[in-house]
């Protein structure tokens, strides 16, 4: 795909996607735009919707993915009526140079050879020709891993943006909370989906500050939806709460891992860099600028900004980072690592409502036991999603349990649920048996009376009172997940082969050498 005119697709893009979002972000039209200006990109529906439908529902343009489909569809069409992007078609087919005959191809391998007798016929297979398939494939598949990892970059570096505006809310938010304003969490009646499906109905939302709430419910669901509909506050929680949720790892740049953390304060680093470009400015207009530097200084008084390193620093060394492991720079780092700092700084920033899901997963034991240890004195609001009941029962003070479309709240950590719950579930089953009973016995009245010209206005009321019972619902186990897998059929020799190998961790010291070896079935 090409374009003939960056500025004019981007004047364009503002225009449309003004329609339905307000305050348009330029880093998500820079992104947009980029896409349509990458020369990789074909134009292809699948591709254009796997691109850009994460980012189109993430600012809310569109409710799910058939709407994207619907919306980026009419945008390709707008935009080459408009003559401003220009469509590269893929070739589809490929015609043969001559003519194959499949079953002269059989005759180039002997399925009959042994090929364990000599060192000479180890290979079953035309080593030609395999080489050829195999120069074939690396080069399909170095260029379909191109493709990905470009893509992957492109989408990474959205999220990283759209993170970077959901911290500065978060931050922001905590600036314009007046003292006076609550910061419980209290939504009612409200539903979510995730295209067509529903996931939860008609249920309310609860969460008091300063308690620590375990999520739990089985996977699929509907947690994680649930957690970044209150992050992007789209079920109606109020702007005055500062919400951050650690979903994705930290982009990798050349920014070092304690610059990283500190950098998710962006009061604190705003105010640095309006000191530093104040203190660049020259000696005569820094003379009358006496109370600006005040009131920086008064807030970074206020923020505890001196001590921010060392709380920075204290952080990831908790979670296992080194002093000179906080040094080097992001990019050098594995994605369970680089999650480690995301949750660093989420930690850094103290958030009034912190969402965690699964945090324990890319932790070793001793980062577990102090993660544990931090949350458990946690002041705010804290939810969490873990499969970890010993994490739960040590950190949590409610458990909130999504079950058949619906949010139970128990008080006290996992055990303290487990017990309940099995009384509630116990006690729920006693009065559904008492009501099957006591409506056994009344059905049995109308039947027998409902005809009876002296008992007719008794079998009436009777019916009445069956239609106004609240009707216990049956307790019902959750299912069991059966797996099964199909028998496979048997693979030809040889399953894996070895021929003249030799490996060692260095060159002067090898393990084996010159090793022929065959595994079969």
């Amino acid at each position: 795909m090409t374009t003939n005119n960056t500025k004019e697709i981007k004047k364009f893009l503002v225009k449309y996607l003004s329609e339905k979002v307000e305050d348009v972000d330029e880093t998500i039209v820079d992104y947009i735009t980029g896409v349509f200006e990458d020369e990789t990109v074909t134009g292809d529906q699948s591709e254009l919707i796997e691109i850009l439908s994460p980012i189109l529902m993430d600012i809310s343009f569109s409710a799910d993915e058939e709407d994207a489909k619907v919306v980026i569809n009419d945008l390709i069409d707008k935009l080459v009526q408009e003559k401003l992007i220009i469509i590269k078609l893929k070739q589809q087919l490929t015609t043969l140079s001559q003519p194959v005959a499949l079953h002269k191809l059989d005759d180039r391998v002997d399925a009959a050879v042994s090929w364990m007798k000599q060192e000479e016929s180890i290979s079953i297979v035309n080593k030609e020709q395999l080489e050829a398939n195999e120069k074939r494939y690396n080069a399909r598949r170095d260029a379909r891993l191109a493709k990905e990892e470009r893509k992957k970059l492109r989408q990474n570096a959205a999220l990283a943006a759209l993170n970077n505006l959901k911290e500065q809310q978060t931050m922001m938010s905590s600036l314009i909370r007046g003292s006076n304003q609550s910061r419980d969490i209290h939504v009612e009646a409200f539903s979510l989906n995730y295209g067509k499906t529903d996931l939860i109905i008609n249920t309310d939302l609860h969460l008091n500050y300063g308690r620590k709430y375990g999520f739990i419910g089985r996977n699929g669901t509907g947690k994680t939806t649930l957690l970044r509909h209150i992050a992007s506050r789209e079920i109606g929680i109020d702007n005055n709460l500062s919400i951050h949720h650690v979903e994705q790892e930290v982009n990798g740049t050349d920014t070092t891992v304690i610059d990283c953390v500190l950098e998710a304060d962006v009061e604190r680093d705003q105010l640095l860099k309006e000191e530093k470009r104040l203190n660049s400015l020259p000696d005569s207009e820094r003379n009358n600028l006496t109370a600006k530097f005040q009131s920086i200084y008064e807030r970074l008084n206020a923020i505890d900004a001196h001590t921010a390193e060392a709380r920075a620093s204290s952080i990831l060394s908790g979670l296992g980072f080194t002093e000179e492991m906080q040094q080097v720079p992001t990019k050098q780092y594995s994605g369970g690592w680089r999650m480690r700092v995301s949750l660093a700084r989420a930690l850094f920033i103290q958030p009034d409502v912190l969402l965690l899901d699964e945090p324990t997963n890319h932790l070793d034991l001793f980062a577990c036991l102090w993660l544990e240890t931090y949350l458990i004195n946690w002041q705010k609001t804290l939810l969490i999603v873990s499969h970890q009941r010993e994490f739960l029962n040590a950190v949590c003070t409610d458990i909130i349990h999504l079950n058949n479309k619906k949010l139970d709240y128990y008080k006290g950590n996992y055990s303290v649920f487990e017990r309940t719950r099995n009384d509630r579930l116990k006690s729920q089953q006693r009065q559904f048996e008492a009501q099957q009973n006591q409506r056994k016995h009344v059905q049995a009245f109308i039947d027998r009376f409902r005809y009876n010209a002296k008992r007719a206005k008794m079998a009436q009321s009777r019916i009445k009172f069956l239609e106004k019972m609240d009707v216990v619902s049956e307790v019902s186990d959750d299912p069991t997940v059966i797996l099964s897998f199909l028998e496979p059929d048997p693979l030809s020799p040889p399953i894996l082969q070895f021929q003249d190998v030799s490996f060692g961790y260095t060159p002067d010291k090898l393990i084996f050498k010159n090793l022929n070896l065959g595994i079969d079935m």
